[in-house]
């Protein structure tokens, strides 16, 4: 998964920065502050 494949509505991704067997991190922007964010999302649902 890229960046560009990602989509978080209320946030801009703007770069990966890391990516492990079950997760990927990202560095963002919340859209209505600017305020810079670290996102983590895991590939597959967690049960």
């Amino acid at each position: 998964m890229k960046c560009s494949d990602t989509n978080i509505p209320g946030y801009q991704i703007t770069e990966q920065i890391y990516e492990s067997a079950s997760s990927l991190v990202f560095r963002g922007l919340r859209d209505r502050d600017s305020l810079p964010v670290i996102l983590k999302l895991l590939k597959e649902d967690y049960l």
